[in-house]
């Protein structure tokens, strides 16, 4: 009843022209011509992108972690230790090999996980490689089936 009175009373008022009960129609607040309302908006947009980018710029530097290691933190003291003392550092490939019969125990299988390790270790451009086989046998870097083995570069 009475919202449905309410609803009539404002839409013959907005096809009149007669400014709605906050008494500035979205028309006249955006711009006049049909596709000022647009350009208005895409240019304080555009001003908006280019004040948060001058001011953020400066804090860019800040935000950006050391790839998976925050300055500082214990993980980031470990690997500054590997490099200087052992001339190592964090992998950057991880291959998760697994064996379809057997286990990486087997004698065939550790074979030729070393010379895959082996093989890998003197490619060029990879500075370290190990894996399972050639870390003796440690069981950090091997599943508890015994049926996957992890190699590291």
């Amino acid at each position: 009843g009475e919202q449905h009175r309410l609803g009539a009373v404002l839409a013959a008022q907005h096809r009149a022209g007669v400014p709605g009960p906050v008494g500035v129609r979205l028309r006249d607040a955006v711009g006049a011509g049909p596709g000022t309302g647009r350009v208005g908006v895409l240019v304080a947009g555009l001003l908006t992108a280019l004040v948060a980018g001058l001011v953020g710029a400066p804090t860019v530097g800040a935000l950006v972690l050391s790839r998976f290691e925050a300055p500082g933190s214990e993980s980031h003291r470990a690997a500054t230790a590997l490099r200087e003392e052992f001339g190592t550092g964090s992998p950057n490939l991880l291959l998760l090999l697994t064996v379809r019969d057997g286990t990486v125990d087997d004698p065939a299988i550790a074979a030729a996980g070393r010379e895959l390790t082996a093989e890998l270790a003197g490619a060029d451009g990879v500075a370290e490689a190990y894996s399972y086989w050639t870390r003796d046998a440690s069981p950090v870097l091997r599943s508890e089936d015994g049926t996957q083995a992890v190699l590291l570069a």
